[in-house]
């Protein structure tokens, strides 16, 4: 792990990452992780500004708030496609977005914090 200002790097390989990339696409403030498979390059995150309520909600209600993860897939023609999940579906989108990695291939997760 390497840390930055304002967070931290962990590279992992696609078979050990699954715990960690759940743990922070739920929790975390900012997190991405990135995987290049085939030459190409996915990308899946978790913004607040972008995919959580601008204030946060009182308990209980906050357990109703939107809490998106995003897939950004970089293709040959320059033209990303983009693909969305909602919190109940992380699981989803982790395997989605490993989908057809080698268990070896290498992942890069970064977390930042406020």
């Amino acid at each position: 792990m390497f840390e930055t200002d304002n967070g931290w790097v962990e590279f992992l390989q696609a078979s050990e990452c699954r715990p960690l990339l759940r743990r922070e696409l739920r929790n975390a403030y900012h997190v991405f992780a990135i995987i290049e498979i085939n030459g190409l390059k996915r990308m899946i995150s978790h913004h607040p500004m972008m995919h959580a309520p601008a204030k946060k909600l009182p308990w209980p209600l906050s357990k109703l708030a939107r809490h998106d993860v995003e897939i950004n897939y970089n293709t040959a023609d320059e033209n990303p496609e983009m693909k969305q999940f909602t919190k109940d579906k992380i699981d989803v989108a982790i395997e989605e977005f490993l989908s057809g990695a080698p268990s070896y291939q290498k992942v890069s997760i970064n977390v930042e914090f406020p």
